[in-house]
């Protein structure tokens, strides 16, 4: 095994690295819902492991710093429209839509030494929360952009349905995560890469 000074270094290169690929695979142009809402390739994955592999405290301050740069610099078309608004709406939408929606991902990890299938149910629990946390943001910020139809049904003075219906773009990654984390976990490379962390 290695010498335990150099645990802190594994972590947080192996942090940073995913950290870098989350981003990257954030800025990928996805596929676009009907009602909005961009589909990432895998942009959740990365920081979900920093949490399973290392711990739960990595993976909160990793997810807070994608958090950010979220913020920032991969979504900065809809920041430009936030910008314009109130003061009020402008902190709510940087809560709810990012800060918190983002940093959940950092707690996938808090049952993983529990088991791959704990692993598993807490990268399902974290992004229902994320889903959660953009619904409050739709019903609450983005109410007056509800609209259009759905089948036949008008969305307009509906804001949860709505707001259900845009942020339906986090299914599709939300399948696609959770399979890959139990593929990725039962590998023997993770497992090792597991153990020399700890």
């Amino acid at each position: 095994m290695q010498n335990i000074q150099t645990k802190p270094i594994y972590k947080l290169t192996l942090s940073a690295v995913l950290l870098a690929l989350a981003s990257a695979l954030s800025m990928i142009p996805g596929p676009v819902m009907p009602f909005g809402g961009k589909i990432t390739f895998m942009g959740m994955f990365p920081i979900i492991m920093i949490s399973i592999l290392i711990d739960c405290k990595w993976g909160v301050l990793s997810a807070f710093i994608f958090s950010l740069l979220n913020m920032l610099f991969i979504d900065p078309i809809q920041n430009y429209a936030v910008w314009q608004t109130s003061p009020k709406t402008f902190i709510a939408c940087m809560v709810f839509d990012y800060l918190i929606a983002f940093t959940v991902l950092g707690l996938a990890g808090l049952f993983s030494k529990k088991g791959n299938l704990a692993a598993c149910l807490g990268t399902a629990f974290v992004i229902i929360i994320r889903y959660c946390s953009h619904i409050v943001a739709g019903v609450t910020i983005w109410k007056e952009f509800a609209g259009g139809e759905f089948f036949g049904l008008s969305l307009t003075g509906r804001p949860l349905l709505y707001s259900l219906l845009y942020n339906s773009f986090l299914l599709p990654e939300f399948i696609a995560t959770v399979v890959l984390v139990a593929i990725l976990l039962r590998l023997p490379q993770i497992k090792r890469l597991m153990q020399i962390i700890e």
